[in-house]
């Protein structure tokens, strides 16, 4: 008996279908063949048993792949069954994900693969819905999760349930306006037991506004999923109407390039429809994750998103919530999978209203640098997160969450909140994938709460002190020689158990087991542009050709890169920290702004700490807006060039697709990095001058001449003498003995 309807293979070499055929058969599947596109096409249009899944060789006569897949995705027949697509190249299987197929299947052909890949292609469009047109959830009803019933406002039929939890009040009720003209009306909320108030009011529906009233006092819902005014205002009950085209996109970590972005800054739109304007253009380039900056509602009109107080309302100046569903669809239509930033570890200090309803959402005496520490031991607490990791998801489809400073969760309770968060990742079809922000470099962390990866930053570090000389602050810590660049190449970190001077304790643990994946690195990311005074980039502090060398290094390696907005093509806006606040909260941060840079030699004087931005000026958020016009111009189209170049390398060079730390070797050569990739004998290897004078590249085993691929500069040379800085990627024959 078949496990599911057909699967219909399309392809026209007879062998090569009977093997496919046979396969699945042999798999308990049932297959019906077709010759060509065309041939596909008119069994399709025969009626009778519609297939479950599409197989279908990229190079066909008649009708090519690109052709059958937009057949498929126009006509709404067909647009929901999903699409594998077997080919030979890596630019058979970019254009198969832009143009919706749901998977790949690489020549030549492995039975295991196989069975894998369609596996995973039937059971996460049995599990998510892939293709339909699929109303999406609005609420989370939290029916089973151990935590109680659903807290916010949930529409139900005719009216809408609002519903709260609280441990210090005693009469709750509801505000509601069901419109702007009308007047608002009060209804109380019933207990319904271990502190939760909930009542059921006919006739409010999606677009009311409310708020709560506790012991006579009105307040914020910190459950509330849009706040169309802002936080302080009133919420909006929320239902939403967006109806999902694709399902949500998987691929292993290894194959990721991630691209951080801040959608108010990213586009001069700055929302959701502005960004998502650009997504084409990020998947043509080659990247294959966008990772939001936190997009839950914090205080003003602009912000880096990390004040969050009401973390399931997105954050209202970029769009409203169906808008959001739009953007991510979006994304999962050209292949592209979406990450948002997630803060779990503190509050931000305006509008944060959890203190009403329970002193005990928060650890008493616990700090954070940004905040009071969060109780996440406490169920309260534990609920709103678990839920709000639903939320983003399951609700929103997001692929994966980047966990900001994971470090500054203090949690003693089993199970471990990051470990529960796991659970709700790896529950969904297609699971999902987690990223930790986690300074302590140790790898059992990672294993213990079965996350997927960490920002390993002592890679950024290095290269930067390597590049410019600095050692203020934190770089005070790298040497920046090609000897300790090798050395944290290796071991995915610098730090792994030796004293850290800015402490002078013992930082991390040797990682031999982690995979490559693993570390997420990077040579510029929002903290180590928008931390510094001016949020000037490194690609602004350096020559093209230096960043240029940053940038072959970085895609070149085997570790999961991650690209902040602009620095495909060096982008010369800053990324400055940027407010909104109101009152004394926001002189204080102006003032503690300037105060943070008084250690730094140059900003000892006060005349230099007066010209750091100002936060609150809205100028300085303007001038965080990338220019997209200056791409194709003068030294950012250099830039550009050798981006492109890498990431098309990185995503068909068969060593660089495949080698991992198993196969990766870093050394230094008199000053030179020299880093080694390969499978048996077919070897890559990237050069990097540091030693401060021209040098040229030597390879020792290398089995005749090797071939210049890529060079940071205007020449692709091998043997001639590289500028300091200047980087070479060349392939060779490793020599067997």
């Amino acid at each position: 008996m078949s496990k599911v309807g057909p699967i219909l293979v399309v392809e026209n070499d007879s062998n090569t279908r009977e093997l496919l055929g046979g396969a699945l058969e042999d798999e308990g599947y049932a297959v019906i063949a077709a010759m060509d596109g065309i041939d596909a096409l008119d069994r399709l249009r025969s009626g009778g048993v519609v297939p479950s899944l599409i197989l279908l060789d990229w190079t066909m006569p008649r009708m090519d792949g690109t052709q059958l897949l937009h057949e498929l995705a126009v006509d709404p027949r067909w647009s929901h069954i999903p699409t594998l697509v077997v080919g030979a190249d890596a630019r058979a299987r970019e254009k198969a994900e832009l143009l919706g197929a749901v998977g790949f299947v690489e020549k030549p052909i492995h039975a295991g693969a196989l069975f894998a890949t369609v596996a995973h292609a039937l059971g996460s469009t049995i599990a998510s819905g892939q293709g339909r047109a699929e109303p999406s959830k609005s609420t989370d009803s939290g029916a089973g999760d151990g935590y109680g019933p659903a807290l916010g406002a949930e529409v139900h039929g005719g009216g809408t349930r609002f519903a709260l939890w609280t441990n210090r009040a005693s009469e709750c009720a509801v505000r509601v306006a069901t419109d702007a003209a009308q007047s608002a009306r009060t209804a109380a909320l019933h207990p319904q037991g271990e502190g939760v108030f909930a009542a059921e009011l006919a006739g409010v529906g999606h677009g009311a506004r409310y708020a709560f009233v506790l012991d006579g006092v009105e307040v914020g819902d910190p459950y509330a999923r849009f706040l169309p005014d802002g936080v302080g205002a009133p919420a909006m009950v929320w239902r939403s109407s967006y109806a999902w085209k694709h399902a949500p996109v998987f691929r292993p970590l290894r194959e990721h390039v991630l691209y951080e972005l801040h959608v108010g800054t990213f586009t001069g739109e700055g929302t959701y429809a502005g960004a998502a304007a650009r997504l084409p253009d990020l998947a043509e380039l080659g990247i294959t994750a966008v990772e939001l900056m936190p997009i839950g509602a914090f205080p003003g009109s602009r912000g880096w998103g990390y004040d969050g107080v009401a973390h399931y309302a997105p954050f209202a100046p970029y769009g409203d919530p169906d808008q959001l569903r739009a953007f991510i669809d979006r994304a999962h239509g050209l292949g592209l999978a979406v990450f948002l930033d997630v803060v779990y570890n503190h509050f931000g200090p305006a509008g944060n209203v959890l203190r009403v309803y329970s002193l005990d959402y928060f650890a008493a005496g616990g700090a954070t640098p940004w905040g009071d520490a969060l109780n996440v031991a406490h169920p309260a607490m534990r609920r709103y997160i678990v839920r709000n990791v639903r939320c983003w998801l399951d609700e929103f489809r997001f692929d994966g969450l980047r966990l900001d400073a994971v470090h500054a969760i203090a949690d003693d309770s089993s199970p471990h909140i990051l470990t529960e968060i796991a659970g709700e990742a790896t529950k969904l079809s297609p699971r999902r994938l987690l990223i930790a922000e986690d300074d302590r470099n140790d790898p059992r962390f990672i294993r213990t709460h079965e996350l997927d990866a960490a920002w390993a930053d002592d890679f950024h570090h290095q290269l930067h002190v390597a590049l410019t000389g600095e050692r203020d602050g934190y770089y005070a810590a790298y040497g920046g020689s090609a000897a300790d660049l090798a050395q944290t190449i290796e071991r995915g970190w610098f730090y792994t158990g030796a004293p850290y001077p800015p402490t002078g304790r013992p930082r991390g643990r040797e990682a031999p087991d982690l995979p490559a994946e693993a570390f997420v690195y990077c040579i510029q990311n929002h903290d180590q542009v928008g931390n510094r005074a001016f949020g000037d980039r490194l690609s602004e502090g350096v020559s093209a050709q230096d960043f240029a060398a940053a940038t072959m290094l970085l895609l070149f390696l085997p570790m999961t890169p991650l690209l902040f907005m602009g620095q495909e093509w060096g982008a010369s806006a800053p990324f400055l920290y940027f407010t909104d606040h109101e009152g004394d909260l926001a002189h204080r941060i102006a003032e503690g702004r300037r105060v943070e840079f008084a250690r730094f030699a140059a900003f000892a004087a006060e005349s230099a700490r007066s010209s750091i931005p100002d936060p609150q000026d809205a100028a300085t958020f303007a001038r965080s807006r990338l220019d997209w016009a200056e791409r194709d111009r003068g030294r950012h189209a250099e830039i550009f060039a050798v981006c492109r170049r890498m990431l098309e390398l990185r995503a068909s060079d068969p060593v660089l697709r495949r080698a991992g730390r198993d196969h990766l070797r870093a050394f230094a050569d008199d000053g030179m990095l020299v880093v080694q990739r390969w499978i048996g004998d077919d070897a890559r290897a990237l050069f990097l001058n540091l030693g401060g004078r021209p040098a040229a590249p030597r390879l020792d085993g290398a089995v005749g001449r090797p071939s210049p691929r890529l060079a940071s500069g205007r020449r692709a040379e091998w043997g001639a003498a590289m500028e300091p800085h200047a980087a070479l990627l060349v392939s060779y024959e490793r020599s067997s003995r």
